[in-house]
């Protein structure tokens, strides 16, 4: 039995706690992937895996909802249908510039409320437990585990993962957020009043000429179905990997910035909700596993390039599903998921996206060149994992 002394000063004694092999913390893309692979590896562990997640589902997500081919591939393989609407889309129309490409890649846009909530139930009906409306309130490591303190409980863990987002509790707590870098991001849903020619056309449109001013991100523009009616996605991020050194120019502020393109597309910002979040960039030199905890997600870090979260998300899951099997069976620490993550072809592309997006964000004057261009054009071309077969 799991009895961290700390907790149970802290409780006023004798803690009544419930055991699972692994208890993971968030259930948004990470925190599922990570809980629907384990379960593949081993069905057995239905009924041994907790997921706890501090919202209510339904609940808000900002994201632009692109599910590309490593998203769709990870979805085959677990064998899970879209249960909810999705726009499909084949072509992706970037700009930089003056400079316009475009690139076949499929993609089905989601609306995350929707499809995060359709996600918890299927793990629901395959044998997760779930707990949401729940909070962490106090962790502590002890050699067989890590016991979870929360608002509805105290539960013993074998194997805790961290799936909670930028903000995690679980970094924070066992790691410290030390070296963490942010990215923001805003976006708005916009309904549609008429025509679109990204509809018809089955493309999403990503600007990449804010790189020309000193910031290095993207506006976008997907269509999507929300509560059933076409809607647009629209948004804009940035990694915050320029610094006024590299700049060298005045910069606009992002809320401002998403209002300018608003109204190009004949959108009226105060007629909608504008709403932010953060995405924290992956960094292989920061540790994302020790003793008997991972982090994953969000939590250990997303792609500055594009901004892919979902499916770098998945992918997570994949590789920690597979060290957590090994150590379930082995009794081990799973303090070896930091570098075999790396190593793993998400962990690969990661890498190459991170270094890729420090590159142009060093050199502002590629905003507006061509070989700015040609880079974009030969990333979006080359890029792994992007085929679906």
């Amino acid at each position: 039995m799991i009895t961290p002394a700390g907790i149970l000063r802290a409780s006023g004694g004798r803690v009544q706690s419930e055991s699972f092999d692994v208890v993971i913390i968030g259930a948004g893309p990470a925190g599922i992937s990570t809980a629907l692979h384990l379960l593949k590896r081993d069905p057995a562990l239905a009924g041994r895996i907790l997921l706890v997640d501090k919202a209510r589902f339904p609940r808000e997500k900002i994201c632009g909802g692109g599910l590309s081919a490593i998203s769709q591939n990870i979805l085959k393989d677990l064998d899970i249908p879209l249960r909810t609407p999705f726009v499909r889309t084949e072509e992706v129309h970037a700009r930089l510039g003056r400079f316009d490409f475009r690139v076949r890649m499929p993609l089905l846009i989601v609306h995350r409320e929707e499809f995060d909530d359709a996600m918890l139930e299927t793990a629901r009906e395959r044998g997760v437990s779930i707990l949401t409306e729940t909070s962490v309130e106090a962790l502590e490591e002890a050699p067989g585990g890590v016991l979870v303190k929360t608002s509805r409980g105290c539960f013993e863990a074998r194997y805790l993962v961290g799936a909670d987002g930028v903000n995690s509790q679980v970094r924070a707590r066992l790691f410290g957020n030390r070296g963490v870098n942010l990215m923001r991001l805003m976006e708005v849903s916009t309904p549609l009043v008429g025509p679109e020619p990204l509809f018809d056309e089955k493309r999403v449109f990503v600007d990449f000429s804010m790189m020309a001013e000193g910031v290095f991100g993207s506006y976008w523009d997907f269509p999507a179905f929300v509560g059933g009616l076409k809607s647009m996605n629209r948004g804009i991020f940035d990694t915050r990997l320029s610094t006024d050194k590299h700049r060298g120019v005045k910069v606009v502020p992002l809320p401002i910035r998403l209002k300018g393109k608003l109204s190009e597309r004949g959108v009226y910002p105060e007629a909608h909700s504008i709403k932010g979040n953060a995405l924290s960039i992956y960094d292989r030199n920061r540790a994302i596993a020790r003793h008997r905890t991972l982090l994953v997600g969000d939590a250990a870090g997303s792609d500055p390039l594009f901004g892919e979260g979902i499916g770098f998300a998945y992918g997570y899951g994949d590789i920690a599903a597979v060290e957590i099997a090994a150590a379930l069976r082995a009794g081990a620490s799973v303090q070896g998921f930091t570098r075999t993550f790396a190593r793993s072809q998400y962990g690969r592309n990661l890498i190459w996206r991170v270094r890729l997006a420090r590159f142009l964000a060093r050199n502002p004057w590629l905003g507006s060149s061509w070989f700015g261009y040609k880079i974009l054009q030969c990333s979006q071309i080359l890029m792994p994992s992007t085929s679906v077969p």
